[in-house]
């Protein structure tokens, strides 16, 4: 019967060890998890900070785009009154409403002509500014 118990110790005393080992794993492959589990959570962490201040700085360049268009629409509007204005002018001139005598229809000939070169100056200039604003508008 002695040694029965002897066996029987022997037994239980070499499951409690592959018990005990099996805990042992298990405790060392939830530590592993928490350490990925951690891990991830700083990953993600940094990954939220970089797109706050992404988004802050798309923030700032949007306000700044915004910025830019309101001028370059300011001036394009200014830029096309302009040439409303000098083409009117022109118009006048040539349809005789602005021409009086012979030598004060020489000088408006010669504004004339100025105007139309500014008209002309003024048209490639508009035509930058709208293609700023397409390229803004389009950012």
């Amino acid at each position: 019967a002695n040694e029965r118990v002897q066996a029987m110790l022997a037994s239980s005393s070499f499951a409690l060890e592959t018990a005990e080992e099996k805990l042992d794993q298990k405790a060392s492959v939830s530590d592993e998890n928490l350490r990925l589990a951690d891990e991830d959570v700083h990953l993600q962490e940094a990954a939220a900070e970089a797109l706050e201040i992404e988004t802050r700085c798309m923030d700032a360049l949007r306000s700044q785009y915004s910025k830019i268009m309101e001028r370059l629409e300011v001036e394009v509007s200014s830029l096309q009154k302009e040439r409303s204005d000098l083409m009117e002018m022109v118009q006048d001139n040539t349809t005789g409403k602005g021409a009086g005598t012979s030598s004060k229809s020489g000088v408006n000939s010669k504004y004339a002509d100025r105007a139309r070169e500014r008209v002309a100056l003024l048209e490639v200039k508009l035509k930058e500014l709208k293609d700023k604003q397409k390229h803004y508008s389009r950012l």
